[in-house]
């Protein structure tokens, strides 16, 4: 069995994705937050990337630095993603590639969270059966992660008119179409 690596971009559902794959017996040998251009892994790897709308994202983040979310902490949050500087589409946008990738494996966290399907498909694709009961561990509340926070985090729960607007003069709604969100 080749070695099941499972990327993302940070808060899109790394360890849901992982859970997952050890809810099918699927041991998974690295999780990662790498980006497409620091790309370097081998053939004997079953390479898997989740996916997540990036405004839910975004807020997931915040919630898991323990911030109180607010429509100016989402506005700073968006235009400095991190502590160098960079805005959260220009480094969400160095995982874009993955989404084309074709030799990654992609799924998306919220079809992954609601169609059992989806975990079936991630089995087939893993080479792997389907373990009864995997599906309905899925949820944190059944089966914490350690970055489980005890609620999902929603854009729609804490975005705004300010939110939206800066949301679109800065690139926003070009990386919900890129994405597959809009």
């Amino acid at each position: 069995m080749k070695k099941v690596i499972c990327n993302d971009f940070p808060k899109c559902g790394l360890h849901l994705l992982a859970k997952a794959c050890e809810l099918l017996g699927v041991p998974v040998h690295d999780k990662v937050h790498t980006p497409y251009s620091e790309s370097a892994f081998d053939d004997d790897v079953t390479h898997l990337f989740i996916k997540r709308d990036p405004r839910d994202a975004l807020i997931s983040r915040i919630a898991f630095e323990g911030k109180v979310i607010t429509p100016g902490g989402i506005i700073s949050r968006f235009r400095q993603y991190e502590a160098w500087g960079v805005s959260f589409v220009d480094d969400m946008n160095q995982y874009y590639e993955w989404l084309s990738d074709p030799a990654t494996y992609v799924i998306d966290f919220d079809v992954l969270l609601t169609d059992p399907k989806e975990i079936r498909r991630l089995a087939d694709h893993l080479g792997a059966p389907y373990i009864q009961g995997a599906f309905e561990l899925l949820p944190g509340d059944k089966c914490p992660t350690q970055t489980w926070m005890g609620k999902e985090t929603y854009w729609k729960d804490h975005w705004t008119d300010d939110v939206q607007r800066v949301w679109s003069d800065e690139g926003g709604d070009q990386l919900l179409k890129d994405w597959g969100y809009a």
